[in-house]
């Protein structure tokens, strides 16, 4: 016998482990006694979650035991990908008997952030995606020089950082030639 328990107040809580899954448990009483009774719950723990590696799980180290309670989350630039989940931040989880108390663990997507905006007078030149922390590299059309970095990335906001602006090259300023003239009739001279 584990353990024996008699008398009229109720024991101070209890608990037993049984690594099988399993619990056996005999009460005895006899008709002279007249006691308020019992309570019992028992259940098994619950599965072993399997957290994607972009899921952010707190407390870092836990247990599976009935009434362990995680908080999960997703890192900077994700997103739940459940659809019911997609509004959330954080989303609790605690074992109860029967299982977890979600139907399925949550999974963290990164953002994404579309097509990459068209650059006047640019092509994309190459492009890593179109998701979080991917980046897209420009190139300007012949004549056409960049003001600024030649590429966007996107943002944890899942918006593209600003596009790059391709300006016409300026040519050098002309002068007239040696014993001649010139005559400017459209734009600077440059």
């Amino acid at each position: 016998m584990l353990l024996s328990v008699e008398g009229d107040a109720p024991p101070s809580r209890m608990e037993f482990t049984a690594s099988t899954g399993r619990a056996f448990f005999v009460f005895k009483s006899t008709s002279i006694n007249n006691a308020k009774g019992f309570n019992i719950g028992f259940s098994k723990n619950c599965p072993q979650p399997e957290f994607p590696a972009k899921s952010v799980v707190s407390p870092a180290v836990y247990g599976t035991e009935l009434g362990t309670k995680l908080t999960v989350s997703c890192p900077t630039g994700h997103f739940f990908a459940q659809r019911d989940l997609m509004a959330e931040d954080f989303v609790m989880m605690e074992c109860l008997p029967g299982g977890w108390s979600i139907a399925s663990v949550p999974k963290c997507e990164p953002k994404y952030c579309g097509q990459p905006p068209v650059v006047a007078s640019a092509h994309v030149l190459n492009s890593t995606g179109v998701q979080y922390e991917d980046t897209v590299k420009y190139e300007c059309d012949p004549g056409f020089g960049f003001n600024g970095p030649d590429f966007i990335t996107c943002q944890a906001t899942g918006t593209w950082t600003t596009p790059p602006v391709c300006s016409p090259a300026a040519c050098t300023l002309q002068t007239a030639p040696q014993f001649g003239s010139m005559e400017v009739t459209e734009g600077t001279g440059t």
